[in-house]
Order: structure tokens, then C-alpha cells, then sequence
């Protein structure tokens, strides 16, 4: 929800989609569950703006990296929603106490797999939200180096180090001692959950920075397509003077 809210108000602050490409008739006929409701959020933060599709002269290509968010942030969802059904039990079963004469219990078969299904979302996202913010800074060659500086260095930085991180565990599970599974070569993977959920929660992280990059670049963008505020006409300060004076005089007696 938090992810939703922040890129509806980067998309209201560029201007840059048309609330028409997130109706519901629209969104339903592409067949991603998740997206129906992140169309439906950005779609209650777009409604009634004047900033909604504002800005004209975008490729295609340009276009359908904001018109196509609803896609990116539903699938998110739907993969934090398998990750979460699956980390739940295991949490709720690590705090029951062993029986004796129990059986070593053997790792979750899907716990592994929806934490890196999360997070190769979650990275998906993050990778949009810096497209888009490359794109929205192209289109201002004023300011196009420092924002274009700000998008390298998280490509570079948090969300290539949880590309690898994501790269590695996923090596390791489809390795042959990770689809052996239940024979008991599962042990030679100790913690292959947990570092899978550590995956997850680089990519989070990653996002969060993405996320923050892209809402910098859409207030600067929509700043400089404000203009600097104008001056108020020379009979208007001594009216507003004037004005200042008797309120100031009430306040007084």
C-alpha cells in the first residue's frame, strides 16, 4: 500500500499517464489479479487532477512505462502474498516445542522459492522506478546529469547487490542437492531459506531507494514545469501592505 501510494503521487506529479489506462475494464482484460486493485489505487490518486496526463510528445516506449505500473506493482503483490502464506506457517511451527521421538522436520518445499520469486518482483520494480526516472529526467536537459548521476548509482550500487544475491541463492536451489529434495541432501543447504528471505529483503531495500530516486525526480520535474513563482504586481504588495496593517491593528487593540 505504501509502494502504491508513493508511485500514484509520482505519477500525478509527472503527468506523464492518462487516468483512462487504469479503468477497470481496462486493466481486467490484461489478466493480472494483483493489478486490478493497484490500478483501482492510482486510479482514486489520479481522479480529479490537472496534472493527470499533462505531458505530451512521449515515445511509446516512454508511455507504457507508467501506463503499465499497475502490472509491475500487482505482481509484486501477488508474489509478497505467496511469500507471506508460506513464511507464516514456518514461523508459527518454529515456536511449538519439539516433541520427543519427532522427526527432524525438513525444510519447506515453497518457502525458498516464493522468498525469490518475491524479490526478483520486488527488483522488477525497482528497475521501473528508475526507468521512469531516467526518462522523466531525459526530458529536462537542465538537470538531466545530477538525476541521471542518482539513477547509476542505485543501478550500480543497492540493486546490483541484490541482483547477485538473488543470483546466488537461486543457483543453489536449482543445484542438484536443491531439487533432490526430501532424499536428505537437503542438509549439505543449511539456511537456504534464510538467506533466500535475506534476498528478499535487499531487494526491499533496493526499492525503497528506487522509489525515493523516482519521487526526487518527479517533484524537480514538476517544479521546473511551474517556472519560478511570479512577483506580485507593485499595487498589490501595497494593498497586501495595507491589508497587514489594519489586521495587524485589530491584533493590537
Amino acid at each position: 500500500e505504501v509502494i502504491n501510494y508513493s508511485e500514484g503521487m509520482c505519477l500525478l506529479l509527472s503527468g506523464c499517464v492518462q487516468v483512462k489506462s487504469f479503468e477497470a475494464d481496462v486493466v481486467e482484460s490484461l489478466g493480472y489479479k494483483g493489478a486490478i486493485a493497484a490500478a483501482d489505487e492510482l486510479k482514486g490518486l489520479l481522479d480529479g487532477s490537472k496534472l493527470a496526463g499533462s505531458r505530451k510528445g512521449l515515445a511509446p516506449e516512454q508511455q507504457a512505462l507508467f501506463s503499465n505500473l499497475p502490472q509491475v506493482l500487482g505482481a509484486a503483490a501477488d508474489a509478497l502474498g505467496v511469500a507471506y502464506s508460506n513464511v507464516r506457517p514456518e514461523v508459527q511451527s518454529a515456536a511449538l516445542p519439539v516433541k520427543a521421538g519427532a522427526s527432524p522436520t525438513l525444510p519447506s518445499l515453497t518457502l525458498t522459492p516464493a522468498l525469490l520469486d518475491a524479490a526478483r518482483a520486488l527488483l522488477g520494480l525497482a528497475h521501473s522506478c528508475i526507468a521512469r526516472s531516467q526518462t522523466l529526467s531525459s526530458l529536462n536537459p537542465g538537470v538531466q546529469p545530477q538525476l541521471q548521476q542518482l539513477a547509476a548509482a542505485a543501478l550500480s550500487g543497492p540493486l546490483a547487490a541484490a541482483q547477485q544475491q538473488l543470483a546466488a541463492v537461486g543457483s543453489e536451489l536449482l543445484s542438484p542437492a536443491g531439487v533432490q529434495w526430501g532424499l536428505g541432501t537437503e542438509v549439505q543447504q543449511p539456511g537456504l531459506g534464510l538467506r533466500a528471505a535475506l534476498a528478499a529483503a535487499a531487494a526491499l531495500d533496493a526499492l525503497q531507494q528506487a522509489a525515493a530516486i523516482e519521487g526526487l525526480t518527479a517533484v524537480v520535474v514538476l517544479r521546473l514545469a511551474e517556472g519560478p513563482a511570479p512577483e506580485p504586481a507593485p499595487a498589490e504588495q501595497q494593498q497586501q501592505q495595507q491589508q497587514d496593517g489594519k489586521e495587524n491593528k485589530k491584533k493590537e487593540k
